[in-house]
Parts: structure tokens; sequence; C-alpha cells
């Protein structure tokens, strides 16, 4: 059996990614907080939600990559 080994490179890259997804979550957070006015409290209270969420967008984004790259293979 082969090892599998990940560049550091591309581990920077998925928490790069990772981080984005956070930024973005928290951001929609921030305005559902702004849009129907609730309570600044729920950005700390609610980072369990966000997280989730975060994980939920970066597995989605991580499916779309695999089909865009098994199309690019395919083509090439």
């Amino acid at each position: 059996m082969k090892d599998l080994v990940i560049s550091g490179k591309r581990i920077k890259t998925e928490i790069w990614v990772f981080v984005a997804c956070v930024v973005a979550m928290e951001l929609l957070n921030i305005y559902s907080i702004i849009r129907y006015r609730g309570e600044w409290t729920e950005v700390i209270m609610s980072i369990g939600y966000v997280v989730t969420a975060s994980v939920i967008v970066y597995l989605l984004i991580g499916v779309l990559r695999l089909i865009v790259a098994g199309i690019m293979k395919i083509f090439k």
C-alpha cells in the first residue's frame, strides 16, 4: 500500500478555503441579525451553527471541485 503525502501548500490552501467558508457564514449571520433586528449577542451564541454551516458549505465546495476536476480530466 502506498503512502499518501499531502503537501504543505495543499494544506494551506484547504485551510484558507475553510476560513473563507467560516467568514462567509459569519457575515451571513451578521446580515440576518441586522435584517431581522436581532440581538448582537447572537454573533457569539450562534457560533456552533456558523461552524456547522461552514463545514456543510466546505463539503459542498469540495464535491463541486471534485466534479470539475473530473470533467477537466475527461476532456484532457
